[in-house]
């Protein structure tokens, strides 16, 4: 997507204030919209990153069987969230986080990723609607011959009126 467009999405305010994009941006963001969704992690993005994370941060003490466990039911449940945002998630807590983090940690920590993404979408689902609904072409610029003729019918209209009789 252009730059220019991306900057546009990214405006923040209503987003009824957003002007009417022309067709070549209605396309661009038409491709943007019908892109497929984020890639999902694989069992070992997860497992890496639960791993770092368990390094890295004090939790508490598990027997092997109680660790595998915890690691599926971690799968399990974040399986579903898309690559980009469990790897913001990982990199926020590793900066903030004081312990090892439950799923619903883990979850809101990759939240502001996702809702940016379904904000930008939906902006741009917007100015695709907006584009179909309100977007005109510009007229085509009047002949000589179209300008002469209109010259002469405001001239018989103004010629018309009670003021010039």
């Amino acid at each position: 997507m252009p730059q220019k467009l991306q900057d546009l999405l990214e405006t923040p305010g209503n987003i009824l204030d957003l002007p009417a994009v022309g067709p070549v941006s209605a396309n661009a963001l038409r491709e943007y919209l019908a892109a497929p969704p984020p890639p999902l992690p694989e069992r070992g993005h997860v497992n890496k990153m639960l791993g770092e994370l368990s390094i890295a941060l004090p939790k508490a003490q598990s027997s092997d069987t109680e660790a595998a466990a915890r690691l599926e039911i971690y799968w399990k449940t974040l399986r579903t969230i898309p690559l980009h945002d469990l790897r913001f998630a990982y990199q926020k807590l590793i900066r903030e986080a004081r312990f090892f983090p439950s799923v619903a940690d883990i979850i809101a920590a990759a939240a502001p990723s996702r809702n940016r993404r379904d904000w930008l979408w939906s902006r741009a689902k917007f100015l695709v609607l907006k584009h179909e609904r309100e977007w005109r072409p510009e007229p085509e610029p009047l002949t000589d011959e179209q300008r002469h003729e209109v010259t002469e019918m405001v001239g018989q209209v103004l010629a018309l009126h009670p003021t010039h009789r």
